[in-house]
């Protein structure tokens, strides 16, 4: 994420392992729901990345550092935008 910018986050408590009780300090644990339909931006847009450039080493960080979430998939880029505007409708 990047400075200055607001994002939404859908976030989940962390998982324990049954019969285990939180100590104080993790009682506010949270993880990410999913690994790319969890962070929404307005200000960002998610990148769609062809896979054979992955593998050939042709991506680097600045390519994909504003990326609101990255995809190789487009039916699964095209669930995000989808996801996003009810996102967007909902809670701005």
């Amino acid at each position: 994420m990047n400075d200055h910018q607001e994002y939404l986050l859908f976030l989940k408590h962390l998982d324990k392992v049954k019969g285990y009780k939180y100590k104080k300090s993790e009682e506010m644990t949270y993880i990410p729901v999913s690994t790319r339909f969890s962070k929404y931006c307005k200000e960002e847009s998610p990148l769609f990345i062809e896979s054979k450039r992955i593998e050939e080493g042709e991506i680097h960080y600045r390519d994909f550092k504003d990326a609101s979430a990255i995809f190789i998939k487009s039916d699964e880029l095209k669930q995000y935008q989808s996801i996003s505007l009810l996102v967007y409708d909902k809670y701005q």
